[in-house]
C-alpha cells in the first residue's frame, strides 16, 4: 500500500507526449512549421534525443523527488511548521507528476513505498511514528 497522494492513481500510462515542431506544406504549397504534440508508444522512446531511460532510472528520478518531499514535511513537522519555499515544493511536485506519467501504477508505488521505507529507516521507527501519527505532544515532549 502507498503512503502518499499517489495512492489512489491518477494519470498514468505507458505512452510519452513529446512536444515538438511539425514540416508542414499549406494550400498554396509554401512549407511551414506547425507546433504539434506527439504521443510516443513506450516501445518506441529509444528515438528520443537516443536516449531510452529504463523503469529502474525513472523510479529512482521519483523516489529522490519524494524523499525530498517526505524530508520537506517530517522537517516541516519536527521544526514547527517551517518548510521549503513554494518555489521549491513546486519543482519537487512538477518533478514527481512528470515522472508519474511515465510509469504504470505498480512502478509509481513500488518507487514510493521504497521512499517512505528507506526514509523511515533514516530517521529511526519512534520519529517516524510520531511525525507518522502526527503528535504534536510527543514532538514538544522530545524537544
Amino acid at each position: 500500500m502507498t503512503n502518499g497522494p499517489i495512492e489512489n492513481g491518477g494519470k498514468m500510462n505507458n505512452d510519452k507526449e513529446m512536444e515538438g515542431i511539425a514540416n508542414t506544406t499549406d494550400e498554396s504549397g509554401e512549407g511551414r512549421q506547425d507546433s504539434t504534440t506527439v504521443t510516443l508508444p513506450r516501445d518506441t522512446w529509444e528515438d528520443v534525443n537516443g536516449f531510452t531511460p529504463m523503469v529502474e532510472e525513472v523510479q529512482a528520478i521519483l523516489k529522490y523527488w519524494y524523499t525530498k518531499l517526505i524530508d520537506d514535511g517530517y522537517t516541516s513537522f519536527w521544526a514547527g511548521g517551517i518548510c521549503q519555499s513554494c518555489r521549491e515544493r513546486t519543482v519537487m511536485f512538477g518533478r514527481i507528476k512528470e515522472t508519474t506519467e511515465v510509469l504504470t501504477v505498480d512502478e509509481v508505488d513500488q518507487a514510493v513505498d521504497e521512499a517512505y521505507e528507506e526514509f523511515e529507516r533514516l530517521v529511526g521507527e519512534k520519529h517516524w511514528k510520531i511525525y507518522q501519527d502526527d503528535d504534536h505532544e510527543a514532538r514538544r515532549q522530545m524537544s
